[in-house]
């Protein structure tokens, strides 16, 4: 079977939120590992007068973008919350800068992207061979017959066999 493993990386860099600025402000946070993703969660810690002011977006190495706050909240201050199984994430590498964008969508009210967090459960590249159960080769005249069961719920999506020539 393959291993899941999980991977948590966090950024505390204390950035100010530019009042009524679309643009708003970005972190990032580097994933090096490569692997595919399984599953995304994301903590966010948001000090901020006016929560319905904020928008905030998640956006992976390869351009997917999810809106994970959408100016809900009224008149609640700060935001402070864990979004989790973004499924938007699912299949996409691991590796790459991984941005968070928060913009304040009115005047007035000021605030701090104070800290994030992002969580992700991977199936480690070069596992594949994990996920493949029963495997069986077998030589004839016609040439090699190869046969195998995948497991269920591994994400893969493709087999590749590669032939060494000379042996």
């Amino acid at each position: 079977r393959a291993v899941v493993e999980t991977e948590t990386n966090c950024n505390s860099a204390v950035v100010p939120i530019p009042d009524n600025s679309p643009s708003g402000v970005t972190s990032e946070i580097y994933v090096g590992d490569a692997a595919e993703i399984s599953s995304v969660t994301v903590s966010v810690g948001i000090s901020h007068t006016w929560r319905e002011d904020l928008a905030v977006n998640l956006t992976s190495p390869m351009g997917t973008t999810v809106a994970l706050h959408d100016r809900t909240g009224g008149s609640g201050r700060d935001l402070v919350e864990t979004y989790e199984e973004l499924a938007e994430f699912k299949g996409e590498p691991t590796r790459g800068v991984w941005l968070l964008t928060v913009s304040d969508t009115a005047r007035l009210d000021s605030g701090t992207l104070d800290n994030w967090c992002i969580s992700m459960s991977a199936v480690a590249y070069g596992a594949v061979a994990l996920m493949v159960d029963d495997f069986d080769a077998h030589a004839g005249e016609a040439g090699v017959q190869l046969s195998w069961n995948l497991s269920t719920g591994g994400g893969l999506r493709g087999l590749q066999i590669l032939r060494r020539l000379g042996q």
